[in-house]
């Protein structure tokens, strides 16, 4: 059989959700993987990253990062497999299903997990993980934001129940700000002090996480971390119901709905994001999750 050149798509979360896939075919054949983020599929045998082609600042960031030799030439004898998806494909099916039929596995198993071999967290002791609400002008999406007034307001509630509040970003004055603020984290690692293991192995060791949509998400799930994702707008590409699938671990996964949930499609529209009731549906998640 033909080895399989895979190109991936770019962002963490993607390549999060490519995960089970890349795992499933390298089970049947060496896989070249084009990624900025070859840490997600390190101890999946059979997987060689190939450099990927990015001008993003955080992809091209990590790509800088890895040791000399990292990356392999893939053969000219490939198969070629291209990883995405758009408007069209989200109206018809979910993220993961979507990536699934870009990638025929013949019912391979589906696993959604973290590295196995990540190390311990590099924040000892209970925690919880928060992201801030930040704009990225590279890629302008604020739409899925959630209310930044909701996420220091969650934040707040996890430290009225003693617990300590990590934040982390990579902000960058011409790059990467932050909407509304800071929220009033106890610690805030806002210059991308952790690299993506330490920051995975954040998510694993936390408590549980806070945050809008995006890798976090994700992350918290595959680690089987607790989570409570504050919900933007945008959510015909955002909605709980597109990011996940049943076949992942969501018993600890809560989401704090907009009074008014903004369901359009569009990265510009002024969606209504307001959650009158954010209180009463962290507290009842509180209580399902037990933590």
């Amino acid at each position: 059989m033909r080895p399989l050149l895979v190109k991936g798509q770019k962002g963490l979360g993607d390549n999060l959700f490519a995960r089970p896939f890349i795992r499933a075919a390298a089970a049947r054949r060496e896989v070249y993987l084009e990624t900025p983020w070859p840490e997600i599929f390190s101890d999946l045998p059979n997987v060689l990253p190939v450099a990927a082609s990015t001008k993003l600042r955080t992809q091209a960031k990590n790509m800088a990062r890895q040791p000399r030799g990292a990356w392999f030439v893939p053969p000219s004898s490939c198969e070629v497999v291209q990883l995405s998806y758009g408007t069209a494909d989200l109206r018809r099916a979910t993220i993961v299903k979507t990536l699934e039929r870009q990638l025929p596995l013949d019912a391979a198993p589906f696993v959604f997990d973290l590295p196995a071999d990540l190390p311990p967290s590099p924040i000892a002791g209970r925690y919880v993980l928060a992201r801030p609400v930040t704009l990225r002008r590279e890629w302008l999406n604020a739409a899925r934001n959630p209310d930044p007034r909701a996420v220091a307001r969650a934040v707040l509630l996890a430290q009225d129940r003693g617990d300590q509040v990590i934040g982390v970003a990579d902000l960058d004055p011409a790059a990467e700000v932050l909407e509304g603020g800071a929220p009033g984290f106890d610690e805030f690692f806002h210059r991308g002090e952790f690299a993506v293991r330490d920051l995975l192995a954040l998510v694993k060791g936390a408590a549980y996480t806070l945050g809008g949509v995006g890798w976090l998400t994700p992350a918290s799930i595959a680690a089987a971390t607790p989570s409570f994702t504050i919900l933007g707008g945008q959510l015909a590409h955002n909605g709980p119901a597109v990011i996940t699938d049943p076949r992942m671990n969501l018993t600890r996964a809560g989401w704090a709905m907009p009074d008014r949930p903004c369901r359009c499609e569009d990265m510009r529209h002024h969606c209504t994001k307001r959650i009158s009731n954010l209180d009463s549906q962290f507290a009842a998640w509180v209580r399902k999750v037990a933590i």
